[in-house]
């Protein structure tokens, strides 16, 4: 699924196609912040709405980290 998005999404494109949202759009319009949701999977979460150009409540930080890891992801895709 991150993969997908990765691959299709991301800084600088444009919204993911509309076949990818409306498969995505459980996860995607899942709410973020359950107290049961555990730290990995928020941070998941958050990544792929970030990459699905959707709002996000995130630092700076964070936002940063998103961006170092689909960069080196978009590396990896193109060698």
């Amino acid at each position: 699924m991150v993969d997908m998005c990765e691959r299709n999404g991301g800084p600088g494109r444009n919204p993911l196609p509309e076949p990818l949202e409306a498969m995505l759009a459980q996860h995607l319009d899942q709410p973020v912040d359950h107290l049961d949701v555990h730290p990995y999977a928020l941070n998941e979460r958050l990544y792929l709405r970030w990459l699905a150009h959707r709002p996000i409540e995130a630092d700076e930080a964070t936002r940063e980290e998103f961006h170092r890891r689909w960069a080196a992801r978009q590396w990896q895709l193109s060698g």
